[in-house]
């Protein structure tokens, strides 16, 4: 396929959908296969409650195939700093709007010190990103294009929109767990836990102790829910189920 073909070819809407979900499942994937490299286990980095699916990594298969459409025609210098620079940016508002909208963390690079800027980005990991993007426009571009022509005929559209309907439903869902576990759990360290012991009372009561995997316990003390909304999303998604599932996610101290 000439690059000519490649610049020329003008993906439909189903397409970046089906690049989103496959960017989805291969991210939750390779960082599965990491963790257990890295830790010894496997770990869900997983953003829905439905699917082993990651929703950083399905933007990030879009914007590359965007980018390098846009990227081919330039030198390798120029297409490695646009990368990095808009997939940093990218990895510092996903952190961001996890921290300041969901109240949690999920990862930082505070360990690697000088090298992190702004807390989710990191020098090493931008680089990465740099270089990931020439591949990316070299290797995946022509073959995601060639990949894209075969999609032919209404059956991928409506494919597509199906599973935009899911995928919509699916964030939906996931955003409103997500609200409710921030929401309801009133997180306690270990030492915190033991003052409250001490004090005794009601709160003492109510306090208990929730198992993470591959990390410390925490200690709880879960808000009521008022509606009917949020008892039907503590019943179905509690705390436990959500430890579980994002087990590398961090609910932050309320303030």
């Amino acid at each position: 396929m000439s690059k000519q073909e490649i610049m020329n070819f003008k993906p439909k809407f189903y397409h970046y959908v089906f690049l989103f979900i496959v960017g989805c499942l291969l991210g939750v994937v390779v960082e599965g296969v990491f963790a257990i490299f890295d830790k010894g286990v496997w770990e869900n980095h997983v953003t829905f409650v439905w699917g082993y699916l990651n929703i950083v990594y399905g933007a990030g298969a879009v914007m590359s195939y965007v980018v390098a459409k846009k990227m081919a025609k330039y030198n390798i210098i120029i297409t490695f700093v646009v990368y990095l620079i808009l997939a940093s940016v990218l990895e510092w508002l996903c952190g961001f709007i996890e921290e300041v909208f969901l109240n949690s963390t999920s990862w930082d690079y505070e360990a690697l010190g000088n090298l992190t800027i702004a807390k989710y980005i990191s020098v090493p990991f931008s680089i990465a990103w740099g270089i990931l993007g020439i591949l990316f426009i070299k290797f995946l571009l022509p073959l995601i294009t060639k990949l894209f022509m075969k999609m032919k005929g209404k059956g991928w559209t409506i494919a597509g929109w199906i599973i935009t309907v899911f995928m919509v439903v699916n964030l939906a869902v996931s955003m409103y767990a997500f609200y409710r576990w921030g929401e309801r759990e009133v997180v306690h360290t270990e030492k915190e836990y033991k003052e409250v012991i001490k004090k005794g009372g009601a709160e003492a009561k109510e306090i208990r102790k929730v198992e993470v995997p591959n990390r410390k316990p925490v200690y709880v003390i879960d808000k009521k829910p008022t509606n009917g909304i949020d008892k039907f999303f503590d019943r179905t998604y509690p705390d436990e189920y959500m430890h579980n599932r994002y087990m590398e996610w961090v609910i932050l101290p309320q303030k």
